[in-house]
């Protein structure tokens, strides 16, 4: 995944651990390379801020 974010490995480990959070530029990608929807990752802040009050 860091290759194809083009991220490094220890980027992706300070997510996952929540050490950093995840840029929100990242997030469209993560979704597609896990062959999910945006909103099932997005931080609830941000669904409502977005308009996604509803998993579409």
């Amino acid at each position: 995944m860091a290759a194809r974010l083009e991220v490094s490995q220890s980027a992706i480990h300070n997510w996952l651990s929540g050490k950093t959070k995840i840029p929100m530029e990242y997030y469209q990608s993560i979704a597609k390379l896990c062959g999910i929807k945006l909103t099932e990752i997005l931080p609830e802040s941000w669904k409502i801020t977005l308009g996604y009050e509803k998993d579409f």
